[in-house]
């Protein structure tokens, strides 16, 4: 399993989302589908948001768990409590690791100390488990 983390620290640093954003863009372009686990239903709904206003120039097929074609959408937001199938690809908004072995999974590194302190608690997790985690910049 590959697990990145993401640490903005330039163009990204004062909208992070929107380097979630673009990897999630990649992944359609590849035709692969991803899972965008979220702490709540209200971050679930405004990630949906989000992704609706951004970029303004083109749009990533996406909606949040819960419908009857969501195996067909090639983003699913999901929120805690909501039950999909697995995908290979896992961006991970949550405080916890992600629990499953999937072909990648997506951390982001929050720039405040909490974030950061949750970040290095999923590493660990994740290293725990035999897992090696990479640090990736941008």
């Amino acid at each position: 399993m590959r697990i990145d983390f993401y640490k903005p620290v330039k163009r990204y640093l004062a909208d992070p989302q929107a380097l979630l954003a673009l990897l999630a863009s990649k992944c359609f372009e590849q035709g692969t589908p991803a899972l965008w686990l979220v702490a709540t239903q209200q971050a679930a709904e405004e990630l949906d948001q989000y992704l609706w206003e951004t970029p303004e120039d083109s749009f990533l097929p996406h909606q949040i768990c819960g419908d009857a074609d969501d195996a067909e959408c090639p983003l699913l937001i999901v929120p805690p409590g909501a039950r999909t199938r697995p995908r290979g690809v896992i961006f991970n908004h949550r405080v916890e690791a992600v629990p499953i072995d999937v072909e990648r999974v997506i951390e982001l590194i929050p720039p405040d100390p909490a974030g950061t302190s949750s970040a290095r608690a999923r590493w660990k997790a994740y290293a725990g488990r035999g897992h090696e985690p990479s640090l990736v910049e941008v």
